[in-house]
Order: C-alpha cells, then sequence, then structure tokens
C-alpha cells in the first residue's frame, strides 16, 4: 500500500513538472535562492546611512555668539573706604544665543593687499622709540657721536648721531703686510642721508703707502701740505659727490667703490634715501707706520640749497664751472672750506695720537706750514690787487684805442695755485670764472705776483677774485 502512494506521487509531481512550467520555473527560483541563501548568509548588522557632506559653496558655518562682559564699575579703581556709598551695579545678564538658522553666514570680503611695515618685538614688549632719524631704533642700530675708535685712531665726528652702514677690512694685494678697517658712517634725519663719514684706517710695519693722488687735480678746492709716496703725506680736499650709481648698487657691472656699494644696499633696504649731489672734505695723512683718511661728506639740502637733476657728474651743477652759475653754491663751499681748514688740525692730532711706541721720530724736522687759511687769504689780497692793476692797465688801452671808456667784464673768477715751498708758483689753473676774459685777467694777474710768500712747505690753494665795476680806471674802484 504504501509502495501504490508513493508511485502515485511521483506520477503526480513527474505530470506537474511536465505540464506546469511557470510552477517548474518558481521551484527551481526558490531552491536556487535557498542554496545562495546557504552559502552567502546575510549581515545582520543594522542599516548605517552614511550622508554626503555638502559643497564648499552649499556648506554654511555659524559661529557660536559669545556676550561680551561689561566693563568693570568705576568702583572697583576706588578703594574701600569710597567703594561702599558707591551703589552696586547690576547683575550681567547674559543675552540669550540665536538658533542656527537665525545667524547668515557673511560672505568673506575679498582680500586687498596690504603694504607690509615691519614689527619688532622687543624684550617685555617695550615700544620701540624713535627720533629724528625716522627709523625704529632696532632697525637703524648702534649710533655713535663725538669720536670713533677705528684700527687704534680716535677719529673726531662732527656734531650728531651716526650710525655704522657699512664695514669692511683692507688688505693690499702687492703688501700683504698693510691691513686695516673700512667704514661708512651716516647721519640719517626722516629717513634721508643728511651726511656721511667715509673712514680708511691701516696700518703698516714700515713700508708707508703709495702716493695719494686725489690732492692733485679735479676738485673744488685742495690744500696740500706734502706728498711723498711711501713717507710723509698730508693734505686735504673739497670734491663733489655724484651719487646716483648708488642706486644700482645690486649690478656688478656699475663701478661703484666696496664700501659705498654696501652702504647704499644698506640704506635700500632700510628706505633711506640720499640727494643727487653732495659736497665732501676730504682728509688724508699718512706715515711709513700708518694711513688715516676721512671724507667728510655733507647734503647741502640741509641749507635749502637745491641741484638741478643731471644725468653725469660732469652736468652737475657743482662740476668745475659749472659752479660759477651759482652764487648760493659757491658761498656752500666757501663755508666748508673755513670748516675743513679749521677740523684739519684736529685730524692731524688724532693721526699723530696714534702713533706706534717706538717709532722713530722724522729724519730731518719740517719745518711747521703757515696756517692754510691766513696764507690763502694773503695771496688772495695779493691776487686781488693784481687783477686791479692788470685790468685798469687794459681799460687805459681801450681808451686811447676808443678816446672814450669801454666797460670790462665783471663777475668772479677762482683759481688753483700750487705754490712751492720758498714761494714760486708751480702751476695755476682756472677754476670756476664768470667769462673767459675774467679768466684771463686772473691768470695775468697770478703771473704778475709771483712769487708769492714762501708758505714754508709746498701748498696747493685756491684764490677767488671779484670785479663788480667795469670801468675800474674810472672810478678808481
Amino acid at each position: 500500500m504504501r509502495f501504490a502512494q508513493s508511485g502515485s506521487a511521483n506520477g503526480a509531481f513527474s505530470l506537474l513538472w511536465t505540464r506546469a512550467p511557470w510552477w517548474r520555473f518558481s521551484l527551481m527560483s526558490a531552491a536556487l535562492l535557498t542554496l545562495l541563501c546557504v552559502l552567502f548568509p546575510p549581515s545582520m548588522a543594522p542599516n548605517i546611512v552614511k550622508h554626503v557632506p555638502a559643497l564648499i559653496n552649499e556648506a554654511s558655518y555659524t559661529p557660536p555668539v559669545v556676550a561680551r562682559e561689561a566693563p568693570p564699575p568705576i568702583s572697583a579703581a576706588v578703594p574701600k573706604s569710597a567703594a561702599a556709598t558707591l551703589t552696586p551695579s547690576k547683575p550681567h545678564v547674559q543675552a540669550p544665543v540665536p538658533p542656527p538658522s537665525a545667524v547668515t553666514p557673511a560672505r568673506p570680503a575679498k582680500a586687498t593687499p596690504q603694504v607690509a611695515e615691519l614689527s619688532l618685538a622687543t624684550p617685555g614688549n617695550n615700544v620701540v622709540s624713535k627720533d629724528t632719524s625716522g627709523l625704529d631704533a632696532a632697525v637703524m642700530g648702534r649710533t655713535y657721536h663725538d669720536s670713533l675708535l677705528v684700527n687704534g685712531f680716535k677719529l673726531p665726528l662732527p656734531p650728531g648721531n651716526w650710525v655704522m652702514l657699512a664695514n669692511s677690512s683692507i688688505h693690499v694685494t702687492k703688501d700683504p703686510s698693510n691691513t686695516g678697517m673700512n667704514y661708512f658712517l651716516g647721519r640719517i634725519e626722516r629717513k634721508r642721508l643728511v651726511g656721511a663719514v667715509i673712514i680708511y684706517a691701516m696700518k703698516s710695519p714700515g713700508s708707508g703707502f703709495a702716493g695719494f693722488n686725489r690732492c692733485d687735480t679735479g676738485n673744488i678746492y685742495t690744500a696740500k701740505e706734502e706728498i711723498t709716496p711711501f713717507d710723509h703725506q698730508a693734505c686735504w680736499n673739497i670734491h663733489t659727490y655724484f651719487t646716483p650709481p648708488w642706486q644700482q648698487w645690486a649690478d656688478k657691472t656699475i663701478s661703484i667703490n666696496g664700501i659705498e656699494r654696501a652702504a647704499a644696499g644698506d640704506m635700500a633696504a632700510k628706505g633711506v634715501t640720499y640727494p643727487q649731489d653732495m659736497i665732501s672734505v676730504q682728509l688724508f695723512r699718512s706715515e711709513k707706520w700708518g694711513l688715516l683718511e676721512a671724507s667728510y661728506v655733507y647734503n647741502p639740502e640741509s641749507e635749502g640749497i637745491t641741484s638741478n637733476v643731471a644725468p653725469t657728474f660732469r652736468d652737475a651743477d657743482w662740476f668745475g664751472s659749472n659752479l660759477q652759475h651759482y652764487p648760493e653754491k659757491i658761498a656752500y663751499v666757501n663755508k666748508l672750506k673755513d670748516w675743513g681748514g679749521s677740523f684739519w688740525s684736529r685730524f692731524k692730532i688724532a693721526f699723530e695720537e696714534a702713533v706706534p711706541v717706538g717709532t722713530p721720530p722724522l729724519a730731518t724736522p719740517r719745518a711747521a706750514p703757515e696756517p692754510i687759511a691766513a696764507y690763502t687769504s694773503q695771496v688772495s689780497q695779493i691776487i686781488a690787487r693784481s687783477v686791479r692793476q692788470v685790468r685798469v692797465e687794459q681799460e687805459l688801452a681801450k681808451v686811447k684805442e676808443t678816446g672814450h671808456p669801454v666797460a670790462l667784464p665783471t663777475g668772479t673768477c677762482s683759481a688753483l695755485i700750487a705754490v712751492n715751498a720758498d714761494g714760486t708758483i708751480r702751476h695755476a689753473e682756472l677754476a670756476a670764472c664768470s667769462s673767459d676774459l675774467l679768466g684771463e685777467v686772473e691768470l695775468a694777474a697770478i703771473k704778475r705776483a709771483a712769487p708769492l710768500p714762501p708758505p714754508g712747505q709746498a701748498q696747493t690753494i685756491t684764490v677767488s677774485t671779484y670785479a663788480p665795476v667795469a670801468t675800474p680806471g674810472v672810478n678808481g674802484n
């Protein structure tokens, strides 16, 4: 019976398998899904939804609103005895914080470039003091006044505060035993260079130094005592300083003195400017044991004297014969001439005080020269009288020729005269004259005045004469 039931069941299954395709598909799908579930059971972990972050332009940030505390009441600064009578302040109530949705995020403002300013931290957050230089003391650095000790020489400084702009050591290639130091000091007011001191200080074991050629020609004024190469040398001069090359301090193809190049770069970093033309009083002294040279450079703008813009130093107002067209500049040079004459003695004392111990005295004592300023004044008066004599003779010759007085050229004229120790004139050349005719008169007058009073030592001086009257022989001027 059991076998009969089993056969009928198998027959019914075969019949359904054959005649019912949808039932057959459903049965196969169920079996396949059951097998997949057995082989790859599903995970029972909870379903975690990951939120995609908002885009940058859609994101917003609401800063927390923190209520500011009210300032302390005035009673806090009053002693207790006085504060007891004051009305106590009301307790502070914190303002309600608005919900995030109520705060509208502000769009960031467009950044604008700002000029950077230097700010230096100081110990204790002390305020960095400023002086007339216009620079922070932490930027300007140490200042010097009265004098500066340079390689054993105590060099006098003009009044004011002087800052170190550059320095370097010196080694002479031809004689390595001659060494020294080189300094560039500046006096700065309102970020403008109003003065400079350029120093060369060297020592030698006894070989001396080459001849100093800046006291020969090309200066506005020259006062030369003696130039004996590798021995006794003493002179000073006044010449112009044309500064535009300093603006190209970073260009190695531009010919600039090394110490000046370094100082120009330092001034550029500090934001310090300088004029086109400066005037230098250069003093030089050397013996076999040492050398001291100092150029005291001045800015005429400090006295309200301006200069025309010039492409080269030859076109500058202060160069050569150009100077004669500017009476205020001539007066400025004369002022520096007086200063140099008085400062020259202080400079020589500073040099002599640095003589090494045991240095033998000079083999042949030299006669003390007459003070340069007094001697120049004496010679100028002699040349002025000689100029008048020449002009009167010229006027008389014109009167004989024309029958009436003839006007002669007027104005000023300056000349450089190299005078030997015995008073004979070694050389004379014009420095600045109002006209060529007046220059011819000046040279003729110098020739007529020779020989001059003996100065005791060779001197190079500058004399100036003024011819204000066109007819000197008629009015007796």
